[in-house]
């Protein structure tokens, strides 16, 4: 399996999370319903399987869906499911380590699902950062910023504090 650990990290503080006038817009409506650990391996599986712009395939193998399954079983792994209509239209899954949530991939099926997932992570659960790893325009454009990785090692192994469950 691939393992990346890239300097600096691309993050996100949840207390500084940004989120669009039209974004606001669609949370007000309740345009989804949102869960956390759910629906796990649709996920993960739904992950994998999307077409994305500018890539050919996925990183996502099916050795890293049953680890992944297997830390989701552990209670290491988490996802969050965004549905429509009762049908799965977007989400994300990671790993949760001392209050970091450690995001591996998102996927959306509809706009502003996997946008409504990242906000909802952000507001309702108590956690230091959010590890989004690299950079992109869209995570960027939701406050996304550079952490060098010596500052965010020190985060993930300070104090183990907090709950190791969403």
């Amino acid at each position: 399996m691939l393992w990346y650990a890239p300097d600096p990290r691309f993050v996100i503080y949840p207390s500084k999370i940004k989120i669009s006038k039209s974004m606001a817009s669609c949370i007000r409506k309740n345009t989804f319903s949102i869960s956390i650990d759910q629906n796990f391996e649709e996920v993960i599986k739904s992950c994998s399987s999307i077409n994305r712009k500018d890539q050919d395939g996925t990183w996502i193998t099916e050795d890293m869906i049953r680890a992944y399954t297997a830390l989701y079983t552990m209670g290491y792994a988490h996802s969050v499911e965004v549905s429509q209509e009762g049908v799965l239209v977007g989400g994300l899954y990671g790993v949760l380590i001392n209050g970091v949530f450690c995001g591996e991939s998102m996927f959306s099926k509809v706009p502003n699902a996997s946008k409504a997932a990242l906000i909802y992570l952000a507001q309702e659960i108590d956690l230091q950062l959010i590890d989004c790893q690299f950079h992109t325009a869209h995570l960027e454009s939701m406050g996304g910023e550079y952490l060098p990785l010596s500052d965010y090692l020190a985060i993930l192994t300070k104090d183990l504090r907090y709950e190791q469950s969403l």
